[in-house]
């Protein structure tokens, strides 16, 4: 007996809806996943305290993150996730007295996550000429702070921006998808089963 209500399409309608949705969500995590692949080969990495030489390409704002959770020289490094006292400063690699500006941040800035390393802003560097430069690192006189690795690079900010999109418009378009799909299918396996129950109402007994 075919139940009234609605035909059985709706349930193919519910499949592509939730097919799509794990579409979508797919998409999503790799474009997230290549953003910060990305971000994680244009950083430069130095061990502080200390100085190094970094090269500049480009005019623009470097961010120099705390990559609290890294490999140094080999060795896995688990720091707190600030370092408080550090001195930073970005100078002409012949002379000192050329040096960039340099913001100290109010608190922890953006974050990362690649390949076990996780990092925190924590300065700008404004670059008007590039080229290479001397990073140097200190400490206080009266204080002593851990080794750990510094990790700078242009346009971070932006790059970070663009992979939470890719995962946020993602996670919100599979909601969507997969809810409309779960609707479909209850909604249309509850009328269709509804109407097979009036079909059975309907249906004369036949007389001995």
């Amino acid at each position: 007996m075919e139940p009234t209500g609605p035909g059985r399409w709706r349930y193919v309608v519910a499949g592509l809806l939730a097919a799509a949705a794990l579409a979508v969500l797919g998409v999503a995590l790799v474009g997230w996943g290549r953003n910060l692949a990305s971000l994680g080969q244009q950083l430069q990495r130095v061990s502080v305290p200390g100085e190094a030489h970094v090269e500049l390409p480009e005019a623009g704002t470097y961010a120099v993150f705390h990559e609290y959770h890294t490999v140094l020289d080999g060795q896995p490094v688990a720091n707190p996730s600030q370092l408080p006292g550090l001195r930073l400063s970005v100078t002409a690699p012949d002379d000192p007295a050329i040096r960039l500006p340099v913001e100290t941040l109010d608190g922890p800035g953006r974050g990362y996550r690649i390949d076990g390393r996780r990092g925190v802003a924590g300065w700008h560097v404004e670059v008007s000429e590039p080229g290479q430069y001397r990073l140097r690192t200190s400490y206080p006189p009266d204080a002593q702070g851990p080794q750990a690795v510094l990790a700078l690079g242009l346009g971070i900010d932006d790059q970070l921006e663009d992979a939470t999109v890719w995962l946020v418009t993602g996670i919100i378009g599979f909601v969507i998808l997969a809810t409309s799909a779960a609707v479909i299918f209850v909604l249309t396996l509850f009328r269709r089963r509804l109407g097979l129950r009036h079909s059975a109402r309907r249906t004369p007994v036949p007389e001995a």
